[in-house]
């Protein structure tokens, strides 16, 4: 799957445009989460951190960095845990 898909998938899945997800910060927190759930994806997808990393000019420590927070919140909140796992689920049956 190319990261045009993934972007794709996002925007249909969460019902906010590619161009606003594209540039999760100008959306606030909710545009940002799903912004970092692409890169979670990514990493899911067998992408490397600093190719994922150049998509969007980030450091991939910066992509490291949100990808552990996911997994984090996965941990701890049914609801991230749910709409991720969705995400995943969405993705791999399209």
């Amino acid at each position: 799957m190319t990261p045009q898909q993934v972007l794709t998938a996002a925007s249909s899945y969460f019902g906010i445009p590619e161009f606003e997800i594209n540039n999760g910060r100008k959306r606030g927190v909710e545009c940002l989460a799903k912004f970092t759930y692409r890169w979670y994806l990514y990493t899911h997808l067998g992408m490397g951190l600093k190719a994922i990393g150049r998509l969007n000019g980030h450091d991939h420590t910066t992509i490291r960095n949100s990808v552990d927070q996911i997994n984090a919140w996965c941990s701890v909140d049914d609801e991230v845990n749910g709409m991720v796992s969705g995400f995943v689920k969405f993705v791999n049956n399209n």
